[in-house]
């Protein structure tokens, strides 16, 4: 049986519940500014918004830009959880942030793009037709992070990935594409980060 916390909000105490989103709630932007807005060193931009665990308050797990505040800023997409208590001012959960890709210049070093709800044309029709092949999970790009220059250029993209399970249930993942000099692309990886 839910409880009214549960029914009002499809959240499950104790357990994240996992469904990946660009368009992030009022209240979980607020909690990720809060907390972020007082360190030093880097500043951070909330891209996706993974998923949402009711404890006392509300823990919420993003995957956020970091740049640096060097000289030469670096940017490196991280994942995070942010804890919003009852009352009081929002923190970032201790441990929790963890670089998934950096920024580096030269052959083989990854560049970020974070671009949401924007990919370069062929990696868009690519992933329409690469997606229709797999079966039992069905793939929604999210977000075009980064792009590799390898012999042709690898293309990383966040997803919300549909299992189609009864019930369905929702993750994150990491696909990347290779597209090779003659621009075939191929999936060269999927990696579920949650």
């Amino acid at each position: 049986m839910k409880t009214q916390v549960e029914s009002e909000t499809n959240l499950k105490a104790g357990g994240y519940e996992i469904n990946p989103t660009t368009k992030i709630p009022r209240d979980a932007l607020v909690a990720f500014r809060e907390a972020t807005s007082e360190i030093y060193g880097a500043g951070y931009k909330a891209l996706i918004l993974v998923g949402s665990q009711v404890v006392q308050g509300v823990n919420y797990k993003f995957i956020a830009q970091s740049t640096s505040t060097t000289r030469t800023p670096i940017k490196t997409l991280v994942e995070m959880e942010i804890y919003k208590p009852l009352t009081g001012r929002s923190i970032i959960k201790r441990g929790s942030i963890k670089d998934l890709v950096s920024d580096a210049t030269g052959l083989g070093a990854w560049r970020i793009v974070a671009a949401i709800d924007s990919y370069p044309q062929k990696v868009d029709s690519a992933l329409n037709d690469l997606f229709s092949s797999i079966d039992g999970v069905g793939y929604s790009p999210l977000m075009y992070a980064a792009q590799q220059q390898v012999s042709g250029v690898n293309h990383m993209v966040y997803c919300k990935q549909t299992k189609l399970t009864n019930p369905v249930s929702y993750g994150l993942a990491s696909v990347i594409l290779y597209e090779n000099l003659e621009g075939k692309i191929i999936i060269q990886s999927v990696t579920t980060i949650e």
